[in-house]
């Protein structure tokens, strides 16, 4: 038996081939949080080549399956972070966080400082994205910041913490996903680019986004 599949924003897709059997079932589906498409091939196969039934697929197998899903999405909504320590300001100014970062495993990541007025009060605060996903980032402790990302049918609310080089500048930024900690590499910054910049919509136009407003 071979297996694969995967997930974009709204599809979802998994292939399973019995070779020896001639059998391949593909499941499609506009869902990936509901495990009942991962678990139709066992239960086709099961049915087709009239294999032992060992495990009730769709009543037992894909329950259970959704009902963690479920629980994990409940706790990437909130978040799992430690206790935050009050009164601890970021170490850096924020124009210093901003630019290009990158990871083997995910690729490219934008932070950009940028601005957004509300009542006439001007306020900079820094904004990652990554692929189709963006989020503003509040500051947490330190050099710690939380953002919430839109992935698929879920919110995700994860923490990143920039590092410190020994020259004293920003060198990443680490985040812990699936029990391991990915590390970003800060890249280096092209003569005269600022390292900041504001994002432009579809029509050209600059948008300016509050994302926060360090204390004072």
């Amino acid at each position: 038996m071979y297996y694969h599949g995967g997930n974009l924003a709204g599809f979802s897709s998994n292939i399973v081939l019995f070779p020896d059997s001639d059998l391949v079932v593909a499941v499609l589906s506009n869902l990936f949080i509901a495990m009942l498409p991962n678990n139709v091939p066992y239960y086709l196969a099961d049915e087709i080549l009239d294999l032992p039934r060992t495990q009730d697929w769709m009543g037992d197998v894909a329950v259970n399956q959704t009902i963690e899903v479920y629980r994990y999405i409940a706790e990437s909504n909130q978040g799992t972070f430690p206790p935050r320590i009050k009164n601890k300001p970021a170490t850096h100014p924020l124009h210093q966080y901003a630019g290009a970062y990158f990871n083997p495993l995910f690729g490219n990541v934008s932070v950009t400082l940028e601005t957004s007025e509300a009542d006439g009060v001007f306020n900079k605060g820094l904004h990652i994205r990554f692929e189709n996903m963006q989020s503003s980032m509040e500051h947490y402790h330190f050099d710690s910041f939380v953002y919430t990302m839109d992935m698929w049918s879920m919110k995700v609310r994860k923490m990143l913490s920039f590092t410190t080089g020994k020259d004293g500048k920003i060198e990443g930024f680490q985040i812990e996903y699936l029990d391991e900690v990915q590390v970003f590499s800060k890249e280096k910054e092209e003569e005269g680019s600022g390292g900041c910049r504001g994002h432009e919509d579809e029509d050209g136009d600059e948008e300016e986004i509050l994302i926060w407003k360090q204390d004072s």
